[in-house]
């Protein structure tokens, strides 16, 4: 069980935003690490991204086996 701290919104979360970069990841066959906090801070979200919270998405995601670095440096969806 998932419990939402309820002064944090749930958008805010490592759960929602690792949802976010899976399918971008996905649908852009691998992206940077950079110009993926770009495209979900400017594009998706519409705010800035903390930096922390998305750096624990990718670890998560990570650890999960969900995404990996590719030879060049892209993150990519396995």
């Amino acid at each position: 069980m998932l419990l939402v701290d309820r002064n944090k919104e749930p958008i805010n979360t490592v759960f929602y935003l690792s949802a976010l970069i899976q399918g971008v990841l996905q649908d852009n066959k691998g992206m940077d690490y950079a110009s993926l906090l770009t495209l979900l801070s400017k594009d998706i979200l519409k705010k800035n991204v903390n930096i922390e919270v998305y750096s624990l998405a990718l670890d998560f995601l990570f650890l999960l086996g969900k995404i990996t670095i590719s030879e060049r440096g892209k993150i990519v969806c396995l």
